[in-house]
């Protein structure tokens, strides 16, 4: 360790010496890189052999200048893949295997079996209008499909926003507001709480319609989505929404 004066505060603190190895400053590497820290100060100097000093402070005055894949030492070596693309080789290796059991809702689901669910739920919500970079809520208790919709946000690049279950009204307008969701998948009932009632307090117009809804205290939010036990609901349902896109795309299934 030594150290070097900071130019974004003027504080001398200590900094480490960092080398890209391989191919590790293109994203997901196999390679183990020594990194103390990705913000680099613009006017540091660089070394002849492209190391450069790091600012071990989160400081506004550095610049991000690479992707980098950083870990520590670990037993099992970390998997360099993304959460879809990591189901997909175990439903591939392990299909027959059971991945999902909920006793309350007789389901048994094998690897293979939540693939499918995912991949398909996923074309669906990229068929509603979802791009990636987008927030989906989720405002349910503990359910099968409620793995499958973390997945199928996984696969079609979504940010997925949990929703505390025991949430008011007030409290869901303001998660929904401040997260920006495009689109909310949620529960019929859970307790003394109807999901889709609550909703339509906020904006009637999305329990009853299947295509783009705007409202005012609600400006993001196009979409509801209840799962299959939700009664008196004229909104999309889960089951309804991956025929949207029956054959889901090669690039959905490889996420």
């Amino acid at each position: 360790m030594r150290r070097v004066r900071c130019q974004c505060r003027g504080f001398s603190r200590p900094k480490n010496r960092f080398k890209f190895v391989g191919n590790a400053s293109r994203g997901l590497a196999r390679h183990r890189v020594e990194i103390e820290s990705k913000h680099a100060h613009r006017n540091q100097e660089r070394s002849a052999d492209g190391s450069q000093d790091l600012c071990l402070y989160r400081c506004g005055g550095c610049a991000v200048e690479a992707l980098s894949y950083v870990h520590g030492s670990a037993g099992p070596p970390l998997v360099a893949a993304t959460v879809g693309a990591f189901l997909d080789d175990v439903a591939a290796q392990k299909g027959d295997c059971e991945a999902v059991v909920c006793v309350e809702q007789g389901v048994r689901w094998t690897y293979a079996e939540l693939k499918a669910q995912a991949d398909a739920f996923a074309a669906g919500l990229l068929a509603l209008g979802l791009e990636p970079g987008d927030r989906l809520g989720i405002w349910s208790p503990n359910r099968a499909e409620w793995v499958a919709v973390q997945f199928a946000a996984a696969k079609a690049g979504l940010i997925l926003v949990n929703v505390n279950p025991a949430y008011r009204v007030a409290e869901l307008e303001h998660v929904l507001r401040v997260a920006g969701c495009k689109a909310l998948v949620t529960a019929g009932r859970f307790k003394s709480s109807n999901y889709p009632a609550m909703v339509a307090e906020l904006s009637p117009d999305l329990v009853h319609s299947r295509k783009p809804v705007t409202s005012e205290r609600l400006p993001e939010l196009r979409h509801l989505i209840v799962f299959d036990d939700a009664q008196g609901c004229d909104c999309l349902h889960y089951s309804e929404s991956p025929p949207l896109a029956a054959n889901p795309a090669p690039s959905v299934c490889r996420r």
